[in-house]
């Protein structure tokens, strides 16, 4: 970023800049203060770095660039566009960030398509599985009933235990002695 390195903004509109002033020795020999530039500027690499978050985020963008496109160096004073590369490096930045930031949100939302899609697939795996468990629950109430029913007409008497044996299908739904699948 050598080329918008300077004190590209002191001057504001370089047209009201004193044509005798064009370098840093001249305005102090003037009498006049070489001031540093206080907007956004490239003078190290913390304000560069902000400048460039600034044009990144499309914030007021265009100021940095017109003061780049007037300097010249951190000692001599601005000159109406004396740096034409200047306007084609921001736009040209502008553009390859604006794809990256697009690509970079993208990519979040893809992400966190999948993760919800991943959560849902899961509780519909345990959904099933619950239902799985309630059918097989009715089909052994059923067959339960028709032992029952069976020792009544024959006139035996069937004792059926009342909590299920271990490693019969139905034991995971039992918990503490209550049914909790349903």
């Amino acid at each position: 970023v050598e080329f918008a390195v300077g004190e590209h903004g002191d001057w504001g509109d370089v047209s009201y800049a004193p044509p005798h002033i064009t370098s840093k020795s001249d305005c102090l020999a003037a009498g006049f203060l070489w001031l540093p530039n206080p907007g956004s500027n490239f003078e190290n690499i913390g304000a560069a770095m902000i400048a460039m978050f600034q044009e990144a985020t499309v914030s007021d963008w265009q100021f940095p660039m017109f003061t780049s496109t007037d300097s010249r160096s951190d000692t001599l004073s601005p000159s109406e566009n004396s740096n034409l590369i200047a306007p084609i490096y921001f736009i040209t930045f502008i553009i390859i960030m604006g794809q990256f930031l697009v690509n970079f949100i993208k990519s979040a939302l893809i992400d966190g398509y999948f993760s919800t899609k991943s959560d849902i697939e899961e509780q519909y795996a345990e959904l099933r599985k619950a239902k799985e468990n309630a059918a097989l629950e009715r089909k052994l109430a059923r067959e339960r009933r028709k032992k029952i029913l069976n020792a009544r007409r024959g006139g035996q008497r069937t004792v059926l235990p009342s909590q299920p044996t271990e490693g019969s299908p139905v034991e995971p739904l039992i918990e503490n002695g209550s049914f909790s699948g349903r």
